[in-house]
């Protein structure tokens, strides 16, 4: 992530009061485990994501519910991924549902209490309401890293681009390709999060199919997985030395 400095992660001060109201209400434990929230509109590819970070394969009786009718993610729930056994992974209901007003999902969501927000989006734009919550999890002292998913179908499309157009002749070019279009998504996002009042942006642009064995690197070079786990993976031996 080049010299962008690192939020400085620490597990949330919260009192005994605040500790057992999570608990009877969301069943969270802040003193066990790293909890981390998966935020963004409904159909970012939340859900997804959480599935593929706790590794949960399709049709896991364990797996978040993904593409499913009625508005997506509706209520708060936690996935403890076997490989990080610090790590409560939650998948939040979507920013934009009708149900979840802007201006109070941070209080209603109990958005204060978590170590570290992921906000996803799956276009090169984060919208105004991801940028509000970003601002204020800021405010609030919550650290926040930016996911762009999905990013395997810009590949894509800039590779079928460039063969119509007769510019790709190899696998080397396809890396080329995938190199510049994370380059550009990472700038271009980068950007405009600073416009918007973000400083020290911490962003991963991945795919969910990255975090599968049978993934073949080569399709889709370039990207942050190992970066977004190695993360991940910090943090859950930081609580478990705790």
């Amino acid at each position: 992530m080049g010299n962008l400095p690192s939020p400085a992660f620490a597990p949330r001060r919260l009192s005994s009061a605040q500790r057992k109201e999570l608990q009877d209400k969301l069943g969270m434990d802040c003193m066990q485990f790293y909890n981390f929230g998966v935020c963004g509109e409904t159909g970012a590819g939340k859900s997804t994501l959480v599935n593929a970070v706790c590794g949960y394969q399709e049709g896991d009786p364990s797996a978040a519910a993904v593409g499913h009718i009625g508005g997506g993610t509706r209520h708060a729930r936690a996935y403890k991924p076997a490989k990080y056994p610090r790590v409560a992974i939650w998948d939040m209901p979507g920013t934009n549902h009708p149900d979840n007003p802007m201006n109070t999902y941070f209080s209603d969501q109990k958005l204060c209490a978590f170590d570290l927000l992921f906000i996803v989006s799956s276009t090169v734009r984060f919208t105004e309401v991801d940028a509000k919550l970003a601002l204020r999890a800021q405010r609030e002292g919550v650290p926040v890293i930016f996911i762009r998913t999905q990013a395997d179908a810009t590949i894509h499309n800039a590779y079928e681009r460039a063969v119509r157009s007769a510019a790709v002749e190899n696998a080397a070019n396809r890396r080329t390709i995938a190199k510049e279009v994370r380059k550009d998504l990472y700038k271009a996002i980068v950007k405009e999060l600073n416009n918007i009042g973000m400083a020290n942006v911490l962003l991963f642009i991945v795919t969910a199919f990255a975090f599968y064995e049978q993934y073949d690197p080569e399709l889709y070079p370039e990207l942050d997985k190992e970066q977004l786990l190695d993360r991940i993976e910090a943090l859950a031996e930081t609580r478990g030395r705790k």
